[in-house]
């Protein structure tokens, strides 16, 4: 509990915009099955940071593996924007796609409860699988909230259904994935983690 309410406190930090705007950008690009997304996002997100700490994945986000992930962060938004109609497999996909994307670029700003998890990576793994997803689960909460708002609220049904919007968020995120391949969202991150850390 202590993680996830950690993790909740996180939302406020700059470090913390790497993981939920991609997230909320998401959200707001796919006409339905939004449930289905941001699980996968937040499942895609935890495992791979946590892998990462585990050093189970060492690979660099340089070079050409950056072109690579811009590719793929348009792709993925782009296949997103779509309509998503019957079985849940392609948004657990995209969804999985793109929270892995943004676990990698990550660089995340370092609580008490989260150090643990991050220090325990590789010596217990299950534990500190289950922690980083409940850490996760707490700095998405943003992103999961809009999810559940037009069920919640008939109105934001109508705005969130709006072709303008959705059409908006896939233009940042396109941005998003330019910004990773030219090699300037490296300089963002390292710049919101340090603002962050001061």
């Amino acid at each position: 509990m202590a993680t996830f309410l950690e993790g909740v406190e996180s939302i406020s930090l700059l470090c913390s915009l790497v993981v939920l705007v991609p997230a909320v950008l998401l959200v707001l690009t796919a006409p339905a099955r939004r449930v289905w997304l941001i699980v996968a996002f937040t499942v895609g997100t935890a495992t791979m940071t946590w892998a990462r700490a585990g050093r189970l994945w060492d690979l660099d986000a340089n070079g050409t593996a950056r072109w690579i992930i811009g590719a793929a962060i348009v792709a993925t938004y782009a296949l997103g924007h779509q309509r998503l109609g019957g079985k849940p497999l392609l948004p657990l996909t995209l969804g999985l796609a793109a929270g892995a994307i943004a676990g990698w670029l990550w660089q995340p700003c370092v609580g008490e409860q989260f150090a643990e998890v991050l220090n325990t990576a590789e010596t217990d793994r299950v534990e500190s699988l289950v922690k980083m997803h409940a850490y996760v689960i707490g700095l998405l909460l943003p992103a999961a909230l809009i999810t559940v708002l037009p069920h919640a609220a008939p109105r934001a049904r109508v705005a969130m259904h709006h072709l303008g919007l959705r059409r908006s968020a896939l233009i940042v995120a396109v941005v998003y994935g330019i910004a990773v391949a030219a090699g300037w969202y490296d300089d963002l991150v390292s710049e919101l983690f340090r603002i962050s850390a001061t």
